[in-house]
Formats: C-alpha cells, sequence, structure tokens
C-alpha cells in the first residue's frame, strides 16, 4: 500500500499512505518561522464538492490547514491526500461529542507537521462520509472509512463485557482489576482474515487505545493511590457504549 505515517487531529487514526485525487498546489513561504498562509491553485478535478481547502497557514511548529463544509449535510468523515498520501479523519473518534461532527458551514482545523513542507505542498480532497451514512467522493476511500469504524465497534463488544466484569469485581485492589483487564484485552482473539484490512485495522485500533486507556489509569492509581477505579471505568465504558451506537454495524 506504501508509506504510513500519523498525524495530529480529532481522528482515531489519522493515517497517510499512496494516493491521487484532487489537488491544491501550495507555494513555499520564504519564512516559515511567522505565522503565514500560503498561496493555493485548486485544480478542477474534484472527487467531492462537499468539503474545501479554505487556506493552508505555516505556524511556528505546524502547518495548519482549514478545511470547510460547503455541503448542506453533516460530516463525519474525511479522505485526504497530502503529497500523495491518503490522510484519513474520522471525527467520530474524538473524545468530546462537539468535535464528532462537522456542521455545515463549519471549518475544520488539521495540524500537520512542517516535515510536509518538504516539498510543494499539494492537498486533495478525495471522499467525505456524512452523518445520515451517505458518502460523497471517491467510494472506495469512503468505505474505508465505513469498513474501519465497523471494525472498531467489532473490537468494542468485545471489550464491553470485560469492563462490565472489572466494574463489578469484588476485588479490593485496583491494581489487579486493571492488570487482568489489561491481560483480558491483549488476549481477544486476531482479527478475522476474511474481514478487509479496514476493518481489521479499526479492531486492532480499538484494542490499543483500549490498553493505553487501562495503561493511564494504572499509572494514575500508582502515582495517587486514590483512583476511584470503578468509576473510571464506568466513564470508559460509557464512552465506548456511545461510539458503538453511532458507529455502523
Amino acid at each position: 500500500m506504501g508509506l504510513v505515517l500519523f498525524s495530529a487531529g480529532a481522528s482515531r487514526s489519522n493515517r497517510l499512505t499512496l494516493a491521487q485525487g484532487n489537488q491544491s498546489n501550495i507555494s513555499l513561504p520564504q519564512q516559515p518561522n511567522e505565522p503565514e498562509q500560503v498561496n493555493q491553485q485548486f485544480s478542477q478535478n474534484d472527487k467531492t464538492k462537499a468539503l474545501q481547502v479554505e487556506k493552508i497557514e505555516v505556524l511556528p511548529q505546524a502547518v495548519k490547514v482549514s478545511l470547510k463544509n460547503v455541503s448542506t449535510k453533516t460530516i463525519q468523515g474525511i479522505q485526504l491526500s497530502i503529497n500523495g498520501g491518503y490522510l484519513q479523519i474520522d471525527l467520530l473518534g474524538a473524545e468530546e461529542e462537539d468535535y464528532q461532527r462537522l456542521l455545515p458551514g463549519a471549518v475544520y482545523e488539521q495540524f500537520l507537521s512542517p516535515g510536509a513542507l518538504s516539498q510543494p505542498l499539494e492537498i486533495s480532497v478525495l471522499a467525505v462520509t456524512f452523518a445520515d451514512q451517505t458518502i460523497d467522493g471517491d467510494p472506495n476511500l469512503a468505505q474505508q472509512i465505513m469498513d474501519n469504524r465497523r471494525g472498531i465497534n467489532k473490537q468494542l463488544k468485545h471489550i464491553r463485557p470485560l469492563l462490565e466484569a472489572a466494574i463489578n469485581s469484588t476485588n479490593a485492589d485496583p491494581i489487579r482489576i486493571l492488570d487482568k483487564l489489561k491481560s483480558q484485552v491483549e488476549s481477544l482473539p486476531s482479527e478475522d482474515s476474511e474481514d478487509s484490512s479496514a476493518v481489521r485495522e479499526g479492531e486492532h485500533q480499538a484494542r490499543a487505545e483500549a490498553l493505553e486507556q487501562i495503561e493511564f489509569l494504572r499509572r494514575r492509581q500508582i502515582a495517587t493511590g486514590a483512583l476511584p477505579i470503578r468509576r473510571a471505568l464506568a466513564s470508559l465504558k460509557n464512552r465506548q457504549d456511545k461510539q458503538i451506537q453511532k458507529g455502523p454495524e
């Protein structure tokens, strides 16, 4: 598939792999240490008209790309191409509900590393997914977003009973509760080889994020000795339940 990278943003899994599509050719600024808007020349070969690159700014330590929803629908997923690589933005992965959607007329800001300017910057809007489960743009790339969400939901449904058991555990030692939960999540079955690669990636992401959250709680408990572990796990379960409800089956 090609080179895979990660960048900051609201998404659960912003990734870069090889791609082609509608491109905006960006000229490099002379003084990147000062905030400066980058000149843009848009091509007419858009994959979708629902989302447009409004502006690109070079900040002292990042490149900020502003994307405006110019459609009449709420956007929940975005596929971009940046310098020939896919950048998948799944807004449903944000923890705060206000960031889980891009309303009509709203602007989403994606931050890239300064290394994105190591060559003339080309940005393409390839596909979007909407809150009503419809898509626009490249159907295969939009389907990748939906499949990724299916994989996440599939894994979260396996993790849910483990969280419930940990919350209801009679063990008085929070560290033992967390260690057992971590071991159980690590032992979940591997991804089904019959699923698409995007589904399998979603499963892997959900498991990795759950383990990261469990480890975070473990470190907090060791540091403070007073973490209300069952309340913390219940909060984690509540967030995952909401994610399952919003995602595709």
